[in-house]
Order: C-alpha cells, then sequence, then structure tokens
C-alpha cells in the first residue's frame, strides 16, 4: 500500500489508514473470496478447469496490519483490520501460491510474522520479496506457471510506483486478473504540473505512453478534468493488453465528505471475475453508506 507505519497491538508495525480504505478492503475481501471459492481445487482435476496453480500477486503487499485513525470520530480510531495479503490468506478456500512483495523491509519482517500465524493457509506457498515491484516482478513470474494457472495481481499503492512495464509483463500470464489502486486524487492530482514540466517523468512510466500529456493539453491544464480521460486511457491499454472493455471496470473510492480519492480499476479475461467484481462493488458501497451513516 504504501504510507506511515506505525505500531500495532502486536508490537510490530503496521500500516495507518484512513477511514475510507476499509471500502477498499472490503471491496478486495469480497471477491478474492468469490475468486478463491470458483477457483478451488476439485478432485478430478487439481484444479478449477484444469489450471493447476491458483496465485495471489501483491506488489505493495504492506505489513499485512491497517490501524485507523479517524479524526472525525466516526469509525473508532485505533481500530485494527487486515491488510490485504492476510485478507487473501484467510479466504475460505486459499490459494495454491502466494507471492508478496514490499519497498519496506520493516513491512515483509512484521508481515512474515503475521502470515505465519495464519493456521488456514499452512499448505499455500509463501514467498517474500522485498525490493521495487519494477525489478521483482520478474522473480515472481519465473515462479509461475504462465499458461496453466489462474492468478489475480494487487496492484495498490497510494503513488505511480508501478510502471506500465509491469503491468504488461503480469498480463502475459492466460489467466491473470487486476485490481489496480489508480491514484488520481492521492498522487496524480497533487503532482501533475510537476510531471508535465519535465521531457520525461514518472507518469510517462505509468502509463507507458506520453498520451497523458495530450489529455493534459486539452483540459487546459485542469487537474479535475483530467481524471475521466486519464482513466479511459489506462483502461485503454488494459484493453490492448487483451482486456476486454466490459471486463475492465472501476470503483471510486471517497473521503467521508465525498471527495474523490482515487479508484480502483479491475480488469478480467472473464465474464466470471467481472460478475464477482460488480457484486463486491455493491457491497462496498453499501458497507460505506453504513459506516458513514
Amino acid at each position: 500500500m504504501g504510507g506511515k507505519l506505525l505500531i500495532a497491538s502486536d508490537g510490530r508495525w503496521a500500516l495507518k489508514i484512513k477511514p475510507h480504505t476499509l471500502k477498499k478492503l472490503k471491496v478486495i475481501e469480497y471477491y478474492l473470496n468469490e475468486f478463491a471459492t470458483s477457483m478451488k481445487p476439485t478432485g478430478r482435476t487439481g484444479g478449477f478447469r484444469g489450471f493447476a496453480e491458483r496465485n495471489y500477486i501483491d506488489l505493495f503487499a504492506g505489513p499485512g496490519r491497517c490501524v485507523v485513525s479517524d479524526k472525525s470520530k466516526q469509525t473508532p480510531s485505533g481500530m485494527e483490520v487486515d491488510g490485504s495479503p492476510l485478507i487473501a490468506l484467510k479466504v475460505k478456500h486459499p490459494l495454491s501460491n502466494y507471492y508478496l512483495v514490499d519497498i519496506d523491509q520493516r513491512s515483509i519482517e512484521a508481515l512474515t510474522h503475521r502470515v505465519a500465524g495464519v493456521p488456514t493457509a499452512k499448505d499455500a506457498s509463501k514467498r517474500f520479496f522485498v525490493g521495487d515491484c519494477n525489478e521483482k516482478v520478474s522473480e515472481v513470474l519465473r515462479k509461475i506457471n504462465a499458461q496453466n494457472s489462474i492468478s489475480v495481481a494487487v496492484i495498490d499503492s497510494f503513488s505511480i510506483a508501478c510502471k506500465w512495464s509491469t503491468v504488461r509483463a503480469l498480463a502475459r500470464c492466460k489467466r491473470m486478473d487486476f485490481i489496480i489502486n489508480f491514484p488520481m486524487g492521492m498522487s496524480i492530482n497533487r503532482n501533475l504540473h510537476h510531471w508535465v514540466e519535465n521531457e520525461s517523468s514518472a507518469l510517462d512510466d505509468f502509463f507507458g505512453n506520453r498520451g497523458w500529456r495530450n489529455i493534459y493539453e486539452q483540459a487546459h491544464g485542469i487537474a479535475s478534468r483530467c481524471i475521466r480521460g486519464f482513466l479511459d486511457s489506462y483502461e485503454q491499454g488494459l484493453s490492448e493488453l487483451g482486456y476486454m472493455m466490459g471486463n475492465v471496470r472501476e470503483v471510486p473510492i471517497t473521503s467521508q465528505k465525498g471527495a474523490k480519492l482515487y479508484y480502483l480499476i479491475f480488469a478480467s479475461r472473464s465474464n466470471l471475475g467481472d460478475k464477482f467484481w460488480n457484486n463486491a462493488a455493491q457491497i462496498a458501497d453499501e458497507f460505506q453508506l453504513r459506516m458513514f451513516d
């Protein structure tokens, strides 16, 4: 995920989050449970529809525990919840392999201890990687059966640290679903004026091209007018990687005051995955309404 670390009740590092992150985690939790259940091993094939492996990849895994910070008091400040890696490990039907990456050594050390305490996934393979996800993705992919596995990759960074080349590399797997944090309000809006001034910028790497600059010019340099164009451009890139536009969707994550902070983009080559995501988004909306009521 990225963000500020603090010490949780178990004495290990945890990620400080705002209440809006709870909606995101609820979306991920529902989707992963549906995904894992539908892909559970069968006695006949050893995998759903013959897949030999069911993989979970988290490129910004974090420490596995989150601590809520809420000055408004609408949610209990100090409440601790599982991060995406532990959510993935605690699904009813754990997957075959878990590949957990983070650039922060402290986060991986804390996550390693917490993963060891999840008895339901004792038979699953767990591999940890410390470093830049753009450099570690090749190590992850060398361990995956790209043609005979089904996988989901969670790319949940509040910055634009994940390059398009990394997304493209993962998409070479025959069946790879994506859950991607598109940090429009958290990162892009705040830094857009800096990136546009540079001949080569991190945003070029994020999109994998310079087309966003044309969108910026057409919006007369007003960041809020770039949102739809930027999202469409990123999602078009996914479609060019073999993800049908009908199965590329987004869920806005908003603050308690209704401001759109970022989007979760989902992409799948399966209509079943799209169905799961739509259900997850609906449940998360209902959850947020109850939370901020």
